[in-house]
């Protein structure tokens, strides 16, 4: 489920995506922000193996009937504007070691997604903050030009090819199996439609020069006209 906060003070809050479930959960649904995503308002991820010791009464856990939840902060400029959450009508004594931080990531990256269709605009000085954002990635992510050449790249990115250099180099060329196809298959996926957004799996060349199928969430990366100049891309070991 990804939820909105109202506003800044996060008291309030509505659903604007949710899996089918059987707890009765719709989009547009309101619900008040209490102790279970309080945590979550102020920019940590809440985990709560059971929900049954808290003091909630109104929130949308008591409401569903929710017995454990796990949720965290989605940011826009820097706030957090949102929540996302997983929820189980079992408690649990405890979640997957490496929850929090599989969930951090997620909510990462769909921060990330809800950032840059909302900017329209990116180089200057939005393309030098998405270029901060991708540090933080765990996962491989690049900014590539119309040219296909790398501008940036994270340090995930250098340590998985093993490439410590990879600015001004030709992406798919270097770093991808089967360029020519990749590329065409990345260009025909760029010109569908408005093509702001869009996924492509391809191979990634790794530093013993085997290869890794991964799955590239690409974004359209715009000028102060609305151009586009180039593209994000983050990869997704599969």
């Amino acid at each position: 489920m990804v939820v909105r906060f109202a506003d800044e003070r996060a008291q309030e809050m509505s659903v604007v995506y949710v899996t089918q479930n059987d707890f009765n959960i719709q989009r547009y649904m309101d619900f008040p922000v209490e102790e279970c995503l309080a945590d979550v308002a102020a920019d940590n991820v809440a985990i709560f193996p059971d929900l049954g010791n808290t003091s909630c009464t109104r929130c949308v856990h008591k409401r569903k009937e929710f017995a454990a939840m796990i949720a965290a902060p989605i940011c826009v400029s820097g706030k957090p504007a949102g929540a996302l959450c997983f929820a189980s009508r079992q408690p649990r004594r405890s979640f997957e070691a490496g929850a929090e931080e599989l969930i951090g990531l997620m909510a990462r990256i769909l921060s990330l997604r809800i950032e840059l269709r909302q900017a329209g605009k990116a180089v200057s000085e939005t393309s030098q903050s998405l270029t901060r954002t991708l540090d933080y990635m765990d996962f491989p992510a690049v900014m590539i030009g119309l040219d296909y050449r790398i501008r940036s790249a994270n340090a995930a990115f250098t340590q998985a090819t093993g490439c410590r250099v990879p600015v001004r180099m030709e992406f798919f060329e270097r770093f991808i199996r089967n360029a020519s196809a990749a590329r065409a298959a990345f260009k025909e996926a760029s010109q569908n439609g408005s093509a702001k957004a869009f996924r492509l799996r391809m191979d990634l060349q790794t530093e013993d020069e085997s290869y890794v199928s991964t799955d590239w969430d690409a974004f359209a990366v715009k000028d102060a006209d609305g151009n586009c100049e180039g593209y994000a891309l983050i990869g997704v070991k599969k």
